[in-house]
């Protein structure tokens, strides 16, 4: 069994594999990723996608591995259908920004009342930097991360994302390409 132990290793469970058909039969497939969100003690988890995966979409399928003493089945792959997939979603009400979330909660709670442990981590609000501390500490050139199943690229026996580093390409504080 995978013992999960660094902070980047946590990292990698932060991640879904998305698959979402369309009316034609096509696929759209992607990554979301579980954020944690605290409010009155109460802590809400949400499934975080791209607009353009979920659009238009009737079918999705999320995929994780099964989890066993609180540690992941690494290849032990559990898949959830959703229907009508696209509704599920909320997107954000500016369509220049491609951002959906959706409820993680009633997917666990069925989860859990059929006996299916996923093994899953979630990224808390305070991975969530504010715009000004954002102004202060990224520079124009800083390296990043991105963690995913780009192009349906992944570890697919152990349903594992790719991970692949990059470099920021403008300034954090200019709107790039905006035209005003």
């Amino acid at each position: 069994m995978f013992q999960v132990e660094s902070p980047y290793e946590i990292l990698l469970f932060t991640t879904v594999r998305i698959e979402a058909t369309l009316p034609n039969g096509s696929i759209s497939q992607g990554t979301g990723f579980l954020f944690s969100y605290v409010k009155d003690k109460r802590n809400y988890i949400f499934l975080v996608t791209n607009k353009h995966i979920i659009k238009d979409t009737i079918v999705g399928t999320l995929s994780f591995n099964r989890a066993e003493s609180a540690k992941p089945l690494l290849g032990n792959i559990f898949t959830i259908d959703i229907g009508n997939f696209e509704k599920q979603w909320v997107g954000h009400p500016n369509d220049e920004i491609d951002v959906a979330i959706m409820p993680f909660a009633p997917i666990l709670n069925g989860l859990d009342e059929r006996g299916v442990r996923i093994y899953f981590r979630s990224i808390t609000q305070s991975f969530v930097p504010s715009d000004e501390s954002l102004k202060e500490s990224i520079d124009a050139i800083e390296d990043i991360i991105f963690i995913g199943y780009p192009n349906n690229i992944y570890d697919k026996n152990n349903l594992l994302p790719v991970v692949r580093k990059g470099i920021t390409a403008t300034p954090i504080s200019v709107d790039f390409n905006i035209i005003q």
